[in-house]
């Protein structure tokens, strides 16, 4: 399976919650970690640190999107959440 976008990317990195759930019993084990990213390299065809690098900076831009969504200049007048 190759992931063509980013959601489907995502929905493998989803069937880990030890990569990305800091309260996973398995979270700072680095031995499973690299095993889940290896697998996930497998399955989209790319080597075993791409897909980290790929997953943190879609976490990332997709954080700075909800914090620049979130934000309001001072005595813009603007409501805070968008109707």
């Amino acid at each position: 399976m190759a992931a063509n976008t980013v959601a489907d990317f995502v929905e493998e990195v989803q069937r880990y919650n030890r990569l990305y759930n800091k309260f996973s019993r398995d979270n700072k084990n680095e031995y499973m970690k690299v095993n889940c990213w290896t697998a996930i390299g497998e399955k989209v065809d790319m080597s075993a640190e791409d897909p980290e690098k790929k997953f943190k900076n879609t976490r990332t831009v997709y954080g700075r999107f909800l914090r620049k969504k979130k934000t309001v200049p001072s005595g813009s007048g603007r409501a805070t959440t968008r109707k």
